[in-house]
């Protein structure tokens, strides 16, 4: 496959004009910075980028020529670009936006439970800074490791409390208790959205999330 991408590649390195070289083989070693950077520059991803470089190192050694790719300024220029990141260009969560996917629940979900359940779980996610990580479960085999029903605690008709010992970065496994206070925006609060969504999910134990049948809330992966 190596060189299948580097015959593709290959007519462009060579008929780039901007770049002004011959990519007669041996590659001279100034070519290859060029490329890396002619690469870069059309915002090609870093595993498409190193895709390429492997297919001009197999055409080397396939010729019988020194391999240009693993010289130390080349090793150096990729770890560089390895450690660039793409600009995030997603939007904070602000109340206004919360409150939005809120309100369009009813219109993308049919089912009660399903619609408080999600409602609960993003109030409960903002005002509680969680990942989504300790909120819904990736398999079924880790589903203990979210926050469960024994976890929730109501303190009084305006807080709930959350004890989580599975967070990130905790390596004592401490218990830490989170603290829900009441919203005066309703019907937006966390603590009013968890007595509701309690009463109909019932008591339970297992995540707290969950669907009407017990089943775990899976979350599906997360692009950065």
């Amino acid at each position: 496959m190596a060189h299948v991408n580097f015959i593709g590649e290959h007519g462009q390195f060579s008929a780039n004009s901007t770049l002004n070289f011959m990519a007669a083989l041996p590659l001279f070693p100034h070519c290859i910075p060029l490329f890396i950077s002619y690469l870069s520059f059309r915002k090609l991803a870093f595993s498409t980028i190193t895709a390429y470089l492997a297919a001009i190192s197999y055409v080397h050694k396939l010729r019988g020529f020194p391999d240009p790719t693993k010289s130390f300024l080349i090793q150096k220029l990729l770890s560089a670009l390895s450690c660039q990141r793409s600009v995030d260009v997603r939007l904070p969560v602000t109340r206004p936006v919360l409150h939005e996917l809120i309100r369009s629940l009813r219109f993308t979900n049919s089912s009660a439970f399903q619609r408080s359940l999600y409602a609960t779980m993003f109030l409960v996610a903002f005002y509680g800074l969680f990942r989504i990580g300790e909120l819904a479960t990736k398999s079924t085999r880790v589903a203990s490791s979210v926050v469960q029903f024994n976890n929730l605690t109501f303190l009084s008709t305006h807080e709930a409390k959350l004890s989580i010992s599975n967070y990130k970065h905790n390596t004592s496994n401490k218990p830490f208790d989170i603290i829900l206070a009441r919203e005066v925006s309703q019907p937006f609060c966390p603590v009013a959205a968890l007595r509701q969504y309690c009463s109909t999910r019932g008591d339970r134990p297992g995540p707290l999330f969950c669907h009407a049948d017990y089943s775990p809330n899976f979350c599906p992966p997360i692009q950065p």
